[in-house]
């Protein structure tokens, strides 16, 4: 489980620093202080061997086309300022890991259009194009993007370089790399599959691993008394027992029930990993935020992950404090995150002394 994690030079953050995250960390904190971009981060550390890592993310903020008199790799570095290196470090159980990412100078990347499953098209998407109609085709070329250092304990222990071959992104490691613990991140935006969300819920029957799954969603909707997965015509879909007399799909039951089942669902399929959650409150009302916090910790610590969620509320409700007293602090931590003429400041508090509507207090930030 990942201890700290330290931002340098990537988006919003010059510097960011988060000591004493817990196995469910919610960020909190106003529109535009950098919370999904804290995310972001996150996602790009521990998805570090995905050629699409610095993409796949601009895309999960609706763009489909990325295009401009810049590098399309611009947005991710710091007010743009791309001769200075991204830098990201955790520590967890094995020591201290980090990712230095640098863009090559002479990168000249224009445009890059993904589809709805954030693939790259084929044909020339990226790169210089041809001057007009008559023009030649360019031949097939490897354009160097992105290269990047990893670190294991402050020792560079491998490197790699994002390449841009007949506008297809490619990863050239200078030796083969070892296999990371899975990470799923839940945009705000972005659909899941239900057709995979019935094919992991099924694998969870048959292990007979249902029970922590089923106790979440009944936060939502108390009258679920059963789940279960069903294909037909090609495709899947859970669908749950409200005692009507037949089974009703889980799309018909509202939106926070889908998303607390795809967020367990989630964690259920990235043991050792991360699963990432932009707006926890798109999932979770306000009213139930204690109750489904104590299962996600619950849930972390049965399935083997660690979650980190953002939310928009300033304070938690006042019921939190006491939901959450039993907890350890490497069970839970809130984060408030603000911004300042000076930058980026952050606050941990402890399962004991999260900011709540009866504590009748500002979260105090302080720098990082």
């Amino acid at each position: 489980m990942i201890r700290s994690f330290e931002i340098h030079n990537f988006k919003l953050f010059e510097t960011l620093a988060l000591d004493g995250l817990g196995a469910v960390t919610l960020v909190g904190g106003q529109h535009n202080v950098g919370a999904t971009a804290l995310l972001e981060a996150a996602f790009l550390f521990c998805d570090q061997l995905n050629p699409e890592m610095l993409l796949k993310p601009i895309t999960w903020r609706g763009l489909q086309v990325i295009a401009g008199p810049e590098s399309v790799f611009a947005s991710c570095f710091y007010r743009y300022k791309t001769t200075r290196p991204i830098r990201l470090a955790a520590i967890d159980e094995s020591g201290s890991r980090g990712l230095e990412i640098v863009l090559d100078p002479a990168n000249t990347t224009r445009r890059i259009v993904f589809n709805a499953e954030n693939k790259l098209p084929p044909g020339p998407s990226a790169g210089p194009q041809p001057a007009g109609p008559g023009a030649a085709a360019a031949p097939p070329s490897v354009e160097p993007a992105l290269h990047l250092k990893y670190l294991q304990d402050n020792k560079v222990v491998n490197t790699a370089d994002i390449v841009i071959k007949n506008g297809r992104l490619e990863m050239r490691f200078s030796s083969p790399p070892n296999k990371l613990p899975p990470t799923i991140c839940l945009p705000a935006r972005v659909p899941t599959n239900p057709k995979a969300e019935a094919e992991r819920y099924g694998e969870l029957e048959i292990m007979q691993q249902t029970d922590l799954v089923l106790d979440l969603v009944r936060t939502a909707d108390p009258q679920i008394q059963s789940l279960s997965a069903i294909h037909m015509g090609g495709t899947g879909l859970i669908h749950a027992d409200i005692g009507l007399g037949r089974k009703i799909p889980i799309p018909f039951l509202g939106d926070t029930v889908g998303r607390l089942l795809s967020l367990i669902l989630a964690m259920s399929s990235a043991p050792h990993g991360m699963v990432l959650v932009d707006e926890l409150a798109n999932a979770c009302p306000e009213a139930l935020l204690p109750q489904v916090l104590r299962k996600l910790v619950a849930a972390a610590d049965h399935f083997n992950c660690q979650v980190l969620a953002t939310t928009r509320q300033m304070n938690l409700p006042s019921s939190v404090s006491t939901a959450l007293a039993e907890l350890r602090p490497t069970d839970f931590a809130y984060f408030h995150l603000d911004r300042t003429a000076e930058g980026s400041v952050v606050r941990r508090y402890s399962p004991h002394d999260v900011p709540t509507e009866a504590s009748g207090r500002e979260p105090a930030p302080r720098s990082s």
